[in-house]
Protein backbone atom coordinates (compact mmCIF):
# COMPACT_ATOMS: atom_id res chain seq x y z
CA UNK A 1 0.00 0.00 0.00
CA UNK A 2 1.25 3.40 -0.49
CA UNK A 3 -1.09 6.06 0.16
CA UNK A 4 -4.74 6.77 1.64
CA UNK A 5 -6.81 5.76 -1.43
CA UNK A 6 -5.37 2.12 -1.06
CA UNK A 7 -5.94 2.28 2.09
CA UNK A 8 -9.59 3.45 1.82
CA UNK A 9 -10.06 0.17 -0.90
CA UNK A 10 -8.55 -2.38 1.81
CA UNK A 11 -11.30 -1.20 3.99
CA UNK A 12 -13.96 -1.53 1.61
CA UNK A 13 -12.41 -4.92 1.18
CA UNK A 14 -13.17 -5.99 4.28
CA UNK A 15 -16.44 -4.54 5.42
CA UNK A 16 -17.74 -5.95 2.37
CA UNK A 17 -17.20 -9.10 4.10
CA UNK A 18 -20.08 -11.01 5.96
CA UNK A 19 -20.32 -10.38 9.63
CA UNK A 20 -17.53 -7.75 9.62
CA UNK A 21 -18.40 -4.76 12.11
CA UNK A 22 -15.19 -2.88 11.29
CA UNK A 23 -12.30 -2.20 9.73
CA UNK A 24 -8.84 -0.32 9.88
CA UNK A 25 -6.20 0.01 8.41
CA UNK A 26 -2.87 1.41 9.68
CA UNK A 27 -0.60 2.24 6.54
CA UNK A 28 2.67 2.75 8.51
CA UNK A 29 2.26 -0.58 9.73
CA UNK A 30 0.85 -1.99 6.67
CA UNK A 31 -1.68 -3.79 9.01
CA UNK A 32 -5.53 -4.58 9.36
CA UNK A 33 -7.54 -4.85 12.71
CA UNK A 34 -11.08 -6.35 11.79
CA UNK A 35 -13.87 -7.06 14.20
CA UNK A 36 -16.10 -9.53 12.87
CA UNK A 37 -18.95 -11.86 14.39
CA UNK A 38 -18.56 -15.34 13.20
CA UNK A 39 -15.88 -18.65 13.67
CA UNK A 40 -12.44 -18.46 13.25
CA UNK A 41 -12.92 -20.03 9.94
CA UNK A 42 -13.95 -16.71 8.29
CA UNK A 43 -10.50 -15.31 8.44
CA UNK A 44 -9.52 -16.87 5.40
CA UNK A 45 -12.37 -14.88 3.74
CA UNK A 46 -10.75 -11.87 5.01
CA UNK A 47 -7.70 -12.69 3.35
CA UNK A 48 -9.50 -13.83 0.02
CA UNK A 49 -11.28 -10.48 0.22
CA UNK A 50 -7.86 -8.59 0.73
CA UNK A 51 -6.25 -10.25 -2.24
CA UNK A 52 -8.89 -9.80 -4.44
CA UNK A 53 -8.69 -6.40 -3.91
CA UNK A 54 -5.34 -6.62 -4.89
CA UNK A 55 -3.31 -6.40 -2.49
CA UNK A 56 -1.32 -9.08 -0.52
CA UNK A 57 -2.25 -10.56 2.83
CA UNK A 58 -1.71 -12.60 6.13
CA UNK A 59 -2.80 -13.80 9.12
CA UNK A 60 -0.70 -12.56 12.24
CA UNK A 61 -1.58 -14.38 15.34
CA UNK A 62 -2.64 -11.25 18.17
CA UNK A 63 0.48 -10.24 19.82
CA UNK A 64 0.62 -10.15 24.03
CA UNK A 65 1.81 -7.03 25.81
CA UNK A 66 5.19 -8.75 26.18
CA UNK A 67 5.84 -9.91 22.59
CA UNK A 68 5.01 -6.43 21.28
CA UNK A 69 6.87 -4.77 23.96
CA UNK A 70 9.92 -6.76 22.34
CA UNK A 71 9.21 -6.83 18.89
CA UNK A 72 9.63 -2.48 20.02
CA UNK A 73 13.02 -2.65 21.81
CA UNK A 74 13.96 -4.99 18.41
CA UNK A 75 12.85 -1.94 16.22
CA UNK A 76 14.37 0.06 18.22
CA UNK A 77 17.52 -1.64 18.09
CA UNK A 78 17.69 -1.90 14.57
CA UNK A 79 17.02 1.98 13.83
CA UNK A 80 20.16 2.96 16.60
CA UNK A 81 22.24 0.98 14.22
CA UNK A 82 20.81 2.53 10.99
CA UNK A 83 21.81 5.95 13.10
CA UNK A 84 24.91 5.16 13.86
CA UNK A 85 25.85 4.04 10.97
CA UNK A 86 24.46 6.97 8.90
CA UNK A 87 26.86 9.60 11.73
CA UNK A 88 29.88 7.50 10.75
CA UNK A 89 29.28 7.91 7.07
CA UNK A 90 27.77 11.41 7.22
CA UNK A 91 30.74 13.03 9.14
CA UNK A 92 33.66 12.78 7.06
CA UNK A 93 31.51 14.75 4.37
CA UNK A 94 30.65 17.47 7.11
CA UNK A 95 34.16 17.73 8.52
Amino acid sequence: MHCAACVSHVERALTRVEGVQSAAVNLGTERASVEFDGPASRVTELVAAVESAGYSAEILAEESPGRAAESDLAHLGRLRRELVFAVVLTAPIVA
